[in-house]
């Protein structure tokens, strides 16, 4: 009973880490404003606003542009974008959590 959990413990300790990421810092980190707009608020047709969407489809589509599975000109940009590059899927997560709560 003991080593299930101190198992349990670990699980929920590694499961929270990626929870803990934050989002809106990772969107400032990542430098994702310079084209997406503060908070994901576009000012520009070329560069789509994300707040309010739909965390799972920003996530979806962030890591499609990632692996190129999504191509085009400017999702070529964001591919070879340090910020997205190097972006894991649990950042990729946050950030989408984050975008999708503002308002």
């Amino acid at each position: 009973m003991k080593r299930f959990v101190i198992a349990l413990a670990l699980v929920a300790f590694s499961t929270g880490s990626a929870l803990a990421l934050d989002g809106k810092a990772l969107y400032g980190e990542k430098k994702c404003a310079m084209c997406h707009g503060p908070e994901g608020k576009s000012a520009a047709k070329t560069f789509p606003s994300l707040a309010g969407k739909d965390a799972a489809f920003l996530a979806a589509e962030t890591k499609k542009i990632k692996s190129g599975e999504r191509a085009g000109a400017m999702t070529g940009a964001m591919k070879i974008n340090p910020g997205v590059k190097n972006s894991t899927d649990e950042e990729i997560t946050a950030i989408a959590e984050y975008l999708a709560a503002v308002k």
